[in-house]
């Protein structure tokens, strides 16, 4: 800032700016006996002058380890609260990211939501908004979870209550919810880091084949990221997969695949597959077997190919 801003008497200023001194930085940086000299007032008054200009316009003061505190919580990761999920992340969901599970119709992809859901309700203390695109939102199943691991009927409530359920039947009404969703997360201590969606794929089956859906979805793919950066949300989005012979994001698949692997070809195409940052694989192990198998097939930050293996049960995953 110049000073001139300042209330200061014209002829000081002008012998300030013919010794170069326009800015109060300069002004404050130059010697004080200096300035004495220049601006023929005392050398007390000149150290006073300086000292009101700093307490005006400098930064207040913070202790470095609230400084630290802030920037930790912003960066740190969410742990999801399954240990061998926890592992394949690294530590846990990082803050900003946009992670999608997808899988094969009845292979958990919503035991695996919900059971995420009561680990950070219940261990985190954290809310959390679960977008439900297909009205069946089995909070039954939530209870059961929260339950099975001995808690009393208090716990579950304030742990359920920390799930905040929102019902969308269209791609609109997701667009305009999320809109919405930017001034909750905006107020002070909103206290959310994480939003679920479950699922994707069931509002775009009426555009298939249309321009309007890929305009609509070139919309959403703005808002999740802008949601996600700007206020450090972790966004977990559920997609279904369907065998193929040519998987259009083949070209995602760890190299040297198995021939017994299944081509995958996970739905909405190459065009949303550029708005995740991670995309994990889960499968049924067998058939006669509650365990599967979590893969990363798609991650700008772990490594293609690495998979961990989870066993569900009343207590969800573990």
């Amino acid at each position: 800032m110049a000073l001139r801003d300042q209330i200061i008497p014209i002829d000081i200023l002008q012998r300030l700016t013919q010794q170069n001194i326009k800015t109060i930085f300069e002004f404050i940086q130059e010697d004080s006996e200096k300035l004495s000299q220049i601006c023929l007032i005392s050398f007390k008054d000149i150290v006073d002058l300086k000292q009101n200009l700093i307490s005006k316009y400098s930064a207040d003061p913070q202790r470095g380890d609230q400084i630290y505190e802030k920037v930790y919580s912003v960066f740190k990761n969410i742990s999801t609260g399954v240990k061998s999920f926890d592992n394949l992340l690294n530590g846990g969901l990082l803050i900003g990211n946009i992670y999608e599970i997808c899988g094969f119709s009845g292979d958990g992809k919503t035991q695996f939501c919900l059971t995420i859901a009561a680990n950070i309700t219940h261990y985190l203390k954290q809310k959390i908004y679960y977008i439900d695109t297909k009205s069946d939102f089995n909070s039954h199943r939530l209870l059961e979870i929260l339950s099975s691991r001995g808690l009393t009927t208090e716990e579950c409530t304030a742990a359920m209550n920390l799930v905040q359920v929102v019902k969308v039947k269209d791609l609109n009404q997701l667009i305009t919810y999320l809109d919405y969703l930017k001034n909750i997360l905006s107020a002070p201590n909103n206290g959310c880091r994480l939003v679920i969606i479950e699922s994707m794929p069931a509002l775009f089956f009426h555009f298939l084949g249309d321009n309007e859906g890929l305009s609509l979805l070139n919309h959403l793919i703005s808002q999740i990221k802008h949601i996600a950066n700007e206020y450090q949300t972790v966004f977990i989005i559920v997609n279904l997969a369907t065998s193929s012979t040519e998987s259009e994001d083949s070209a995602e698949m760890e190299p040297g695949k198995s021939e017994s692997w299944e081509e995958i070809k996970p739905s909405l195409g190459k065009y949303w597959l550029q708005a995740i940052g991670t995309r994990f694989l889960i499968q049924r192990i067998n058939s006669a077997s509650e365990e599967r198998c979590i893969k990363v097939i798609k991650s700008s930050y772990l490594r293609v190919g690495e998979s961990c293996k989870v066993t569900l049960s009343e207590y969800g995953y573990q």
